[in-house]
Protein backbone atom coordinates (compact mmCIF):
# COMPACT_ATOMS: atom_id res chain seq x y z
CA UNK A 1 0.00 0.00 0.00
CA UNK A 2 2.89 2.31 0.75
CA UNK A 3 4.18 1.77 -2.77
CA UNK A 4 0.77 2.68 -4.17
CA UNK A 5 0.72 6.04 -2.30
CA UNK A 6 4.23 6.83 -3.50
CA UNK A 7 3.19 6.21 -7.07
CA UNK A 8 0.13 8.49 -6.85
CA UNK A 9 2.30 11.27 -5.39
CA UNK A 10 4.80 10.82 -8.18
CA UNK A 11 2.03 11.05 -10.76
CA UNK A 12 0.61 14.29 -9.38
CA UNK A 13 4.08 15.93 -9.34
CA UNK A 14 5.03 14.96 -12.86
CA UNK A 15 1.69 15.30 -14.74
CA UNK A 16 3.38 17.21 -17.54
CA UNK A 17 5.95 14.42 -18.11
CA UNK A 18 3.54 11.51 -18.80
CA UNK A 19 0.13 10.97 -20.28
CA UNK A 20 -2.75 9.06 -18.74
CA UNK A 21 -2.02 5.85 -20.67
CA UNK A 22 1.48 5.59 -19.24
CA UNK A 23 0.20 6.19 -15.75
CA UNK A 24 -2.33 3.36 -16.02
CA UNK A 25 0.38 0.98 -17.26
CA UNK A 26 2.65 1.77 -14.31
CA UNK A 27 -0.24 1.37 -11.90
CA UNK A 28 -0.99 -2.09 -13.31
CA UNK A 29 2.62 -3.22 -12.93
CA UNK A 30 2.71 -2.02 -9.33
CA UNK A 31 -0.54 -3.80 -8.47
CA UNK A 32 0.67 -7.03 -10.08
CA UNK A 33 3.95 -6.84 -8.20
CA UNK A 34 2.06 -6.32 -4.97
CA UNK A 35 -0.15 -9.35 -5.67
CA UNK A 36 2.81 -11.60 -6.46
CA UNK A 37 4.63 -10.52 -3.35
CA UNK A 38 1.61 -11.45 -1.28
CA UNK A 39 1.69 -15.00 -2.72
CA UNK A 40 5.40 -15.42 -2.32
CA UNK A 41 5.12 -16.73 1.17
CA UNK A 42 2.70 -19.62 0.37
CA UNK A 43 3.70 -23.29 -0.25
CA UNK A 44 4.21 -24.60 -3.83
CA UNK A 45 1.18 -26.43 -5.46
CA UNK A 46 1.27 -30.29 -5.11
CA UNK A 47 1.19 -32.35 -8.38
CA UNK A 48 -0.95 -35.55 -8.24
CA UNK A 49 -0.09 -38.37 -10.65
CA UNK A 50 -2.75 -40.81 -12.00
CA UNK A 51 -2.46 -44.45 -10.91
CA UNK A 52 -4.42 -45.51 -14.04
CA UNK A 53 -2.43 -47.87 -16.28
CA UNK A 54 -5.23 -48.70 -18.71
CA UNK A 55 -4.92 -48.74 -22.49
CA UNK A 56 -7.92 -46.76 -23.70
CA UNK A 57 -7.87 -47.29 -27.48
CA UNK A 58 -6.13 -49.57 -29.99
CA UNK A 59 -6.02 -49.86 -33.79
CA UNK A 60 -3.81 -51.36 -36.52
CA UNK A 61 -2.88 -50.49 -40.09
CA UNK A 62 -0.90 -51.86 -43.02
CA UNK A 63 -2.15 -50.87 -46.47
CA UNK A 64 0.26 -53.25 -48.19
CA UNK A 65 -1.65 -56.14 -46.59
CA UNK A 66 -5.17 -54.72 -46.89
CA UNK A 67 -6.67 -51.26 -46.44
CA UNK A 68 -9.49 -52.92 -44.54
CA UNK A 69 -7.19 -53.29 -41.52
CA UNK A 70 -7.53 -49.62 -40.61
CA UNK A 71 -11.33 -49.96 -40.43
CA UNK A 72 -11.32 -52.89 -38.01
CA UNK A 73 -12.56 -51.87 -34.56
CA UNK A 74 -10.85 -53.30 -31.49
CA UNK A 75 -12.63 -53.81 -28.18
CA UNK A 76 -10.87 -53.52 -24.84
CA UNK A 77 -12.04 -55.66 -21.95
CA UNK A 78 -10.51 -53.90 -18.94
CA UNK A 79 -11.63 -56.60 -16.52
CA UNK A 80 -10.16 -59.57 -18.40
CA UNK A 81 -7.27 -57.58 -19.85
CA UNK A 82 -8.08 -58.42 -23.47
CA UNK A 83 -7.75 -56.34 -26.64
CA UNK A 84 -9.43 -57.94 -29.66
CA UNK A 85 -11.60 -57.31 -32.73
CA UNK A 86 -15.05 -58.56 -31.75
CA UNK A 87 -16.15 -58.79 -35.40
CA UNK A 88 -13.62 -61.16 -36.93
CA UNK A 89 -11.85 -60.02 -40.08
CA UNK A 90 -13.09 -61.51 -43.33
CA UNK A 91 -12.13 -65.01 -44.35
CA UNK A 92 -8.79 -65.06 -46.18
CA UNK A 93 -7.38 -61.87 -44.62
CA UNK A 94 -3.95 -62.95 -43.35
CA UNK A 95 -1.34 -60.80 -41.58
CA UNK A 96 1.62 -61.70 -43.75
CA UNK A 97 3.84 -59.04 -42.18
CA UNK A 98 3.99 -56.64 -39.24
CA UNK A 99 1.29 -54.02 -38.71
CA UNK A 100 1.48 -50.47 -37.39
CA UNK A 101 -0.25 -50.10 -34.02
CA UNK A 102 -1.80 -46.93 -32.65
CA UNK A 103 -2.83 -46.86 -29.01
CA UNK A 104 -3.47 -44.46 -26.16
CA UNK A 105 -3.01 -44.93 -22.44
CA UNK A 106 -4.66 -43.15 -19.54
CA UNK A 107 -1.27 -41.98 -18.28
CA UNK A 108 0.18 -41.08 -21.67
CA UNK A 109 3.01 -43.57 -21.19
CA UNK A 110 4.24 -46.25 -23.59
CA UNK A 111 3.85 -50.02 -23.22
CA UNK A 112 6.18 -52.98 -23.41
CA UNK A 113 5.74 -56.13 -25.48
CA UNK A 114 6.36 -58.83 -22.89
CA UNK A 115 5.38 -61.84 -25.03
CA UNK A 116 8.93 -63.14 -25.16
CA UNK A 117 11.56 -63.24 -22.44
CA UNK A 118 13.31 -60.22 -23.98
CA UNK A 119 10.65 -57.51 -23.66
CA UNK A 120 10.58 -54.61 -26.11
CA UNK A 121 9.20 -51.12 -25.66
CA UNK A 122 6.40 -50.38 -28.14
CA UNK A 123 5.49 -46.79 -28.94
CA UNK A 124 2.26 -45.84 -30.64
CA UNK A 125 3.16 -45.94 -34.35
CA UNK A 126 5.61 -48.84 -34.05
CA UNK A 127 5.22 -52.07 -36.03
CA UNK A 128 4.52 -55.38 -34.31
CA UNK A 129 3.78 -58.96 -35.37
CA UNK A 130 0.15 -59.92 -34.61
CA UNK A 131 0.05 -63.27 -36.39
CA UNK A 132 -0.10 -64.77 -32.91
CA UNK A 133 -1.47 -63.18 -29.70
CA UNK A 134 0.96 -60.91 -27.88
CA UNK A 135 1.12 -59.47 -24.36
CA UNK A 136 1.42 -55.75 -23.70
CA UNK A 137 2.33 -54.27 -20.32
CA UNK A 138 1.03 -50.73 -19.78
CA UNK A 139 2.40 -48.40 -17.10
CA UNK A 140 0.74 -45.81 -14.87
CA UNK A 141 2.51 -42.57 -13.92
CA UNK A 142 2.77 -43.87 -10.35
CA UNK A 143 4.59 -47.01 -11.50
CA UNK A 144 1.64 -49.43 -11.49
CA UNK A 145 1.11 -51.76 -14.45
CA UNK A 146 -1.70 -53.53 -16.32
CA UNK A 147 -1.21 -56.52 -18.62
CA UNK A 148 -3.21 -57.13 -21.81
CA UNK A 149 -3.36 -59.96 -24.31
CA UNK A 150 -3.83 -58.63 -27.86
CA UNK A 151 -5.57 -60.91 -30.39
CA UNK A 152 -6.35 -60.42 -34.07
CA UNK A 153 -9.36 -62.56 -35.00
CA UNK A 154 -10.01 -63.80 -38.54
CA UNK A 155 -12.89 -65.93 -39.77
CA UNK A 156 -11.64 -69.49 -40.06
CA UNK A 157 -14.37 -70.73 -42.43
CA UNK A 158 -15.51 -69.42 -45.79
CA UNK A 159 -18.74 -67.48 -45.14
CA UNK A 160 -20.02 -68.38 -48.62
CA UNK A 161 -19.72 -72.12 -48.07
CA UNK A 162 -22.45 -74.34 -46.65
CA UNK A 163 -21.68 -76.62 -43.75
CA UNK A 164 -23.40 -80.00 -44.25
CA UNK A 165 -23.64 -83.05 -42.04
CA UNK A 166 -25.71 -86.18 -41.77
CA UNK A 167 -27.66 -86.09 -38.51
CA UNK A 168 -29.57 -89.38 -38.75
CA UNK A 169 -29.72 -92.52 -40.88
CA UNK A 170 -31.42 -95.90 -41.12
CA UNK A 171 -34.78 -94.43 -40.09
CA UNK A 172 -37.38 -97.11 -40.77
CA UNK A 173 -40.25 -94.70 -41.40
CA UNK A 174 -38.26 -93.04 -44.19
CA UNK A 175 -37.70 -96.39 -45.84
CA UNK A 176 -40.95 -96.08 -47.80
CA UNK A 177 -41.48 -94.47 -51.20
CA UNK A 178 -44.14 -91.96 -50.10
CA UNK A 179 -43.17 -89.62 -47.26
CA UNK A 180 -43.57 -85.93 -46.49
CA UNK A 181 -41.99 -83.85 -43.72
CA UNK A 182 -43.07 -80.37 -42.69
CA UNK A 183 -41.95 -78.03 -39.91
CA UNK A 184 -44.07 -76.00 -37.51
CA UNK A 185 -42.51 -73.89 -34.75
CA UNK A 186 -39.23 -75.77 -34.99
CA UNK A 187 -40.88 -79.21 -34.71
CA UNK A 188 -40.59 -81.74 -37.56
CA UNK A 189 -43.66 -83.76 -38.56
CA UNK A 190 -43.00 -86.70 -40.88
CA UNK A 191 -45.90 -88.48 -42.58
CA UNK A 192 -45.37 -91.92 -44.10
CA UNK A 193 -47.70 -94.05 -46.21
CA UNK A 194 -47.37 -97.70 -45.31
CA UNK A 195 -48.73 -99.96 -48.08
CA UNK A 196 -49.08 -102.67 -45.43
CA UNK A 197 -48.89 -101.94 -41.73
CA UNK A 198 -48.69 -105.05 -39.55
CA UNK A 199 -48.20 -102.84 -36.51
CA UNK A 200 -51.50 -101.09 -36.95
CA UNK A 201 -53.39 -103.82 -38.77
CA UNK A 202 -54.26 -101.56 -41.72
CA UNK A 203 -53.50 -101.54 -45.40
CA UNK A 204 -52.45 -98.22 -46.93
CA UNK A 205 -52.23 -96.56 -43.53
CA UNK A 206 -50.56 -93.21 -42.79
CA UNK A 207 -48.28 -92.94 -39.80
CA UNK A 208 -46.93 -89.74 -38.21
CA UNK A 209 -43.56 -89.36 -36.48
CA UNK A 210 -42.59 -86.19 -34.59
CA UNK A 211 -39.16 -84.79 -33.71
CA UNK A 212 -38.61 -81.74 -31.51
CA UNK A 213 -34.79 -81.87 -31.48
CA UNK A 214 -33.87 -81.03 -35.07
CA UNK A 215 -34.35 -84.54 -36.39
CA UNK A 216 -31.93 -86.33 -34.08
CA UNK A 217 -34.56 -88.40 -32.29
CA UNK A 218 -38.17 -89.23 -33.09
CA UNK A 219 -41.19 -90.09 -30.99
CA UNK A 220 -43.32 -93.19 -31.15
CA UNK A 221 -45.32 -93.65 -34.38
CA UNK A 222 -48.95 -92.51 -34.39
CA UNK A 223 -51.59 -93.80 -36.76
CA UNK A 224 -53.68 -90.92 -38.08
CA UNK A 225 -57.23 -90.89 -39.40
CA UNK A 226 -56.49 -90.10 -43.03
CA UNK A 227 -58.13 -91.53 -46.12
CA UNK A 228 -56.68 -94.25 -48.28
CA UNK A 229 -53.99 -93.20 -50.74
CA UNK A 230 -53.29 -89.57 -49.77
CA UNK A 231 -50.85 -87.87 -52.16
CA UNK A 232 -48.29 -86.91 -49.49
CA UNK A 233 -45.94 -85.26 -51.97
CA UNK A 234 -48.59 -82.56 -52.47
CA UNK A 235 -49.26 -81.93 -48.78
CA UNK A 236 -49.21 -78.15 -48.28
CA UNK A 237 -49.26 -75.76 -45.35
CA UNK A 238 -52.00 -73.14 -45.09
CA UNK A 239 -51.79 -71.05 -41.93
CA UNK A 240 -51.91 -73.43 -38.96
CA UNK A 241 -53.34 -76.22 -41.07
CA UNK A 242 -52.11 -78.87 -43.47
CA UNK A 243 -54.05 -79.86 -46.58
CA UNK A 244 -53.66 -83.01 -48.66
CA UNK A 245 -55.68 -84.55 -51.47
CA UNK A 246 -56.21 -88.20 -52.31
CA UNK A 247 -56.18 -90.21 -55.51
CA UNK A 248 -59.98 -90.17 -55.32
CA UNK A 249 -60.29 -86.36 -55.58
CA UNK A 250 -60.98 -85.77 -51.88
CA UNK A 251 -59.45 -82.89 -49.90
CA UNK A 252 -58.51 -83.23 -46.22
CA UNK A 253 -57.16 -80.91 -43.56
CA UNK A 254 -55.69 -81.11 -40.04
CA UNK A 255 -54.68 -78.49 -37.47
CA UNK A 256 -51.48 -78.00 -35.50
CA UNK A 257 -53.57 -77.83 -32.32
CA UNK A 258 -54.14 -81.60 -32.66
CA UNK A 259 -50.56 -82.31 -33.77
CA UNK A 260 -52.07 -83.09 -37.19
CA UNK A 261 -53.42 -86.37 -35.87
CA UNK A 262 -57.09 -85.66 -36.69
CA UNK A 263 -58.02 -85.17 -40.33
CA UNK A 264 -61.39 -84.06 -41.68
CA UNK A 265 -62.74 -83.87 -45.21
CA UNK A 266 -63.16 -80.46 -46.82
CA UNK A 267 -66.33 -80.06 -48.87
CA UNK A 268 -65.54 -79.45 -52.52
CA UNK A 269 -67.96 -79.17 -55.44
CA UNK A 270 -65.42 -80.69 -57.82
CA UNK A 271 -62.79 -83.43 -57.45
CA UNK A 272 -59.43 -82.02 -56.35
CA UNK A 273 -56.57 -83.15 -58.59
CA UNK A 274 -53.63 -81.10 -57.25
CA UNK A 275 -52.63 -78.79 -54.41
CA UNK A 276 -49.98 -76.31 -55.58
CA UNK A 277 -49.48 -74.35 -52.36
CA UNK A 278 -50.32 -71.07 -50.62
CA UNK A 279 -50.22 -67.73 -52.44
CA UNK A 280 -48.36 -65.34 -50.15
CA UNK A 281 -49.94 -62.02 -49.32
CA UNK A 282 -53.55 -62.87 -50.18
CA UNK A 283 -53.41 -66.15 -48.24
CA UNK A 284 -55.35 -68.52 -50.42
CA UNK A 285 -54.66 -72.13 -51.26
CA UNK A 286 -54.09 -72.70 -54.99
CA UNK A 287 -55.40 -75.97 -56.39
CA UNK A 288 -56.45 -77.76 -59.56
CA UNK A 289 -59.91 -79.34 -59.82
CA UNK A 290 -61.71 -81.34 -62.47
CA UNK A 291 -64.64 -79.33 -63.77
CA UNK A 292 -66.69 -80.20 -66.84
CA UNK A 293 -64.11 -82.66 -68.07
CA UNK A 294 -61.25 -80.10 -67.83
CA UNK A 295 -58.60 -79.40 -65.23
CA UNK A 296 -59.12 -75.81 -64.08
CA UNK A 297 -57.48 -73.58 -61.49
CA UNK A 298 -59.14 -73.01 -58.12
CA UNK A 299 -58.53 -71.22 -54.83
CA UNK A 300 -59.76 -71.92 -51.32
CA UNK A 301 -59.49 -69.38 -48.48
CA UNK A 302 -60.61 -71.75 -45.74
CA UNK A 303 -64.28 -71.05 -46.38
CA UNK A 304 -64.97 -70.08 -49.98
CA UNK A 305 -63.99 -71.52 -53.35
CA UNK A 306 -63.19 -69.67 -56.58
CA UNK A 307 -62.58 -71.21 -59.99
CA UNK A 308 -60.54 -70.07 -62.95
CA UNK A 309 -59.86 -71.21 -66.48
CA UNK A 310 -58.47 -74.43 -67.89
CA UNK A 311 -54.86 -74.95 -66.89
CA UNK A 312 -52.09 -75.31 -69.47
CA UNK A 313 -51.06 -78.86 -70.21
CA UNK A 314 -47.46 -77.72 -69.69
CA UNK A 315 -48.08 -76.77 -66.05
CA UNK A 316 -46.38 -79.32 -63.77
CA UNK A 317 -48.92 -81.44 -61.91
CA UNK A 318 -46.59 -83.93 -60.23
CA UNK A 319 -42.96 -84.15 -59.09
CA UNK A 320 -42.84 -80.37 -58.63
CA UNK A 321 -41.70 -78.14 -55.80
CA UNK A 322 -43.68 -75.11 -54.63
CA UNK A 323 -42.48 -71.90 -53.02
CA UNK A 324 -44.61 -69.20 -51.40
CA UNK A 325 -42.91 -65.81 -51.04
CA UNK A 326 -43.20 -62.05 -51.51
CA UNK A 327 -41.15 -60.32 -54.24
CA UNK A 328 -41.33 -56.62 -55.13
CA UNK A 329 -44.13 -56.27 -52.54
CA UNK A 330 -46.28 -58.79 -54.41
CA UNK A 331 -47.28 -62.14 -52.92
CA UNK A 332 -46.55 -65.09 -55.17
CA UNK A 333 -46.66 -68.86 -55.45
CA UNK A 334 -44.08 -70.44 -57.77
CA UNK A 335 -43.85 -74.08 -58.74
CA UNK A 336 -40.87 -75.68 -60.46
CA UNK A 337 -39.93 -79.09 -61.77
CA UNK A 338 -42.09 -81.81 -63.23
CA UNK A 339 -41.33 -83.65 -66.43
CA UNK A 340 -40.80 -80.53 -68.55
CA UNK A 341 -38.37 -78.63 -66.29
CA UNK A 342 -40.15 -75.29 -66.19
CA UNK A 343 -41.20 -72.82 -63.50
CA UNK A 344 -44.62 -71.16 -63.25
CA UNK A 345 -45.95 -68.42 -60.98
CA UNK A 346 -49.26 -66.97 -59.86
CA UNK A 347 -50.25 -63.94 -57.79
CA UNK A 348 -53.94 -64.88 -57.36
CA UNK A 349 -53.97 -68.68 -57.54
CA UNK A 350 -56.17 -68.65 -60.65
CA UNK A 351 -53.94 -67.30 -63.44
CA UNK A 352 -50.58 -68.96 -64.01
CA UNK A 353 -47.65 -67.60 -66.04
CA UNK A 354 -44.65 -69.51 -67.25
CA UNK A 355 -41.54 -67.85 -65.79
CA UNK A 356 -38.53 -69.75 -67.08
CA UNK A 357 -36.70 -73.04 -67.52
CA UNK A 358 -34.81 -75.07 -64.97
CA UNK A 359 -31.18 -76.04 -65.70
CA UNK A 360 -32.62 -79.40 -66.83
CA UNK A 361 -35.86 -81.36 -66.60
CA UNK A 362 -35.53 -81.95 -62.88
CA UNK A 363 -38.32 -84.15 -61.58
CA UNK A 364 -38.81 -84.23 -57.84
CA UNK A 365 -36.52 -81.24 -57.29
CA UNK A 366 -36.58 -78.95 -54.24
CA UNK A 367 -36.77 -75.15 -54.21
CA UNK A 368 -36.57 -73.03 -51.08
CA UNK A 369 -35.95 -69.41 -50.13
CA UNK A 370 -32.61 -68.89 -48.41
CA UNK A 371 -30.25 -65.95 -47.87
CA UNK A 372 -32.33 -63.73 -50.14
CA UNK A 373 -32.16 -66.18 -53.06
CA UNK A 374 -34.17 -69.12 -54.34
CA UNK A 375 -32.14 -72.31 -54.07
CA UNK A 376 -32.66 -75.43 -56.17
CA UNK A 377 -31.20 -78.85 -55.48
CA UNK A 378 -31.94 -82.56 -55.94
CA UNK A 379 -34.06 -83.95 -58.77
CA UNK A 380 -33.79 -86.39 -61.64
CA UNK A 381 -33.57 -85.67 -65.37
CA UNK A 382 -33.99 -88.40 -67.97
CA UNK A 383 -30.73 -88.70 -69.85
CA UNK A 384 -28.81 -86.66 -67.28
CA UNK A 385 -29.42 -88.71 -64.16
CA UNK A 386 -29.63 -87.27 -60.67
CA UNK A 387 -28.68 -83.66 -60.14
CA UNK A 388 -25.51 -83.24 -58.15
CA UNK A 389 -25.35 -79.46 -58.26
CA UNK A 390 -26.85 -76.52 -56.39
CA UNK A 391 -28.39 -73.61 -58.29
CA UNK A 392 -29.62 -70.20 -57.19
CA UNK A 393 -31.94 -67.59 -58.67
CA UNK A 394 -32.25 -63.92 -57.77
CA UNK A 395 -35.03 -63.07 -60.24
CA UNK A 396 -37.88 -65.35 -59.19
CA UNK A 397 -36.73 -68.48 -61.16
CA UNK A 398 -36.49 -66.68 -64.52
CA UNK A 399 -32.78 -67.51 -64.66
CA UNK A 400 -30.51 -69.81 -62.67
CA UNK A 401 -26.85 -69.63 -61.73
CA UNK A 402 -24.70 -72.60 -60.79
CA UNK A 403 -23.74 -72.12 -57.15
CA UNK A 404 -20.06 -72.40 -56.14
CA UNK A 405 -18.81 -75.90 -55.43
CA UNK A 406 -18.29 -74.90 -51.78
CA UNK A 407 -22.08 -74.99 -51.33
CA UNK A 408 -22.31 -78.47 -52.83
CA UNK A 409 -23.40 -81.33 -50.63
CA UNK A 410 -22.52 -84.13 -53.05
CA UNK A 411 -18.85 -84.42 -52.12
CA UNK A 412 -19.63 -85.33 -48.50
CA UNK A 413 -21.14 -88.78 -48.92
CA UNK A 414 -24.60 -87.48 -49.76
CA UNK A 415 -26.75 -89.72 -51.97
CA UNK A 416 -28.33 -87.81 -54.86
CA UNK A 417 -32.11 -88.13 -54.70
CA UNK A 418 -35.54 -87.06 -55.83
CA UNK A 419 -38.78 -86.46 -53.94
CA UNK A 420 -37.08 -85.39 -50.70
CA UNK A 421 -38.59 -82.98 -48.17
CA UNK A 422 -36.64 -79.75 -47.63
CA UNK A 423 -37.44 -77.27 -44.84
CA UNK A 424 -35.58 -74.30 -43.33
CA UNK A 425 -35.89 -73.38 -39.65
CA UNK A 426 -35.56 -70.04 -37.85
CA UNK A 427 -31.85 -70.71 -37.23
CA UNK A 428 -31.22 -70.79 -41.01
CA UNK A 429 -30.62 -74.55 -40.94
CA UNK A 430 -31.61 -76.43 -44.09
CA UNK A 431 -33.03 -79.96 -43.57
CA UNK A 432 -33.07 -82.56 -46.35
CA UNK A 433 -35.22 -85.49 -45.29
CA UNK A 434 -35.73 -88.78 -47.09
CA UNK A 435 -36.45 -89.09 -50.80
CA UNK A 436 -35.69 -91.76 -53.37
CA UNK A 437 -32.61 -92.75 -55.34
CA UNK A 438 -32.83 -95.22 -58.22
CA UNK A 439 -36.35 -95.99 -57.04
CA UNK A 440 -35.14 -96.99 -53.57
CA UNK A 441 -36.17 -94.89 -50.52
CA UNK A 442 -33.37 -92.99 -48.83
CA UNK A 443 -33.80 -93.15 -45.07
CA UNK A 444 -31.46 -90.45 -43.79
CA UNK A 445 -31.54 -86.78 -42.75
CA UNK A 446 -29.02 -84.10 -43.64
CA UNK A 447 -28.79 -80.52 -42.53
CA UNK A 448 -26.65 -77.58 -43.53
CA UNK A 449 -26.22 -73.87 -43.00
CA UNK A 450 -24.48 -71.07 -44.86
CA UNK A 451 -21.51 -70.13 -42.69
CA UNK A 452 -22.21 -66.40 -43.00
CA UNK A 453 -25.58 -66.99 -41.30
CA UNK A 454 -24.12 -68.75 -38.25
Amino acid sequence: MFLLLQTLTFMSTHKRLMNLKTAIYILGVVLLSTFVSCLGGSDEQEIVYSPDAQITSFSIKNDSIDKELSTIKFSIDQIKGEIFNRDSARYGLVLTEKVIVTYYTASGSIARNVTNEDSVWVKSGDSIDLREPIYLLSYAATGGTKKYVVKFNTRTVDPDSIWWQQVNSDLDFLGHPDTKTVMFNGVLYCFTNYPVSPTWGYNNSTVLHISSDKGQSWGEPMYISLSLDPILSQMQQFGNELFVCSDFGKLYKANISDNFSIWTEVTSEYPVKNIFGTVAGIKVLALAVEKGGSIVSATFDGTNWKYGDKLSDALPTQDFSSLSYIRANVGRLTIAGGTVGTSWSTTDGLSWTRIGNLPSNMQGTNTFLYDGKIYLLNGFAAGNGYSRSVYTSIDGTMTWQLAPAKTNIQSRGYMARTGASVVVDNDNIIYIIGGRSAGIPVNDIWRGRLNSLN
